[in-house]
């Protein structure tokens, strides 16, 4: 069940794949382009954290060609950030997970 942002210690968005609940967001600013927010994984997060550090390193490495797959990888996972509380599902146009932090492009 949803929940206000007060009453969920800060959470904004549940990261989601299918019905699986990957993990949380919360305390989101803004980079521009880019939200960044906080990231708690969820006991499901293990089944994709490899795709996610596959996509750090194409990033960190400039995307090499060879690379490039990775960020597709995560793409096709086609991500959902559900709201804790009212407002609309994002679907990120990109999205960075490394660590605790989160980065995404709607």
């Amino acid at each position: 069940m949803q929940q206000s942002n007060e009453s969920t210690g800060g959470l904004v968005w549940w990261v989601r794949c299918g019905d699986e609940v990957l993990g949380s967001l919360s305390s989101p600013f803004g980079d521009q382009p880019w939200m960044v927010a906080r990231f708690e994984p969820s006991d499901r997060w293990e089944r994709v954290r490899h795709l996610f550090e596959a996509q750090a390193e194409a990033r960190r490495l400039g995307f090499p060609e060879d690379k490039v797959s990775a960020v597709k990888a995560v793409m096709d996972l086609h991500l959902e950030l559900q709201p804790a509380g009212e407002g609309p599902v994002i679907r990120p146009m990109l999205i960075y997970i490394e660590g605790h932090e989160a980065r995404f492009r709607t």
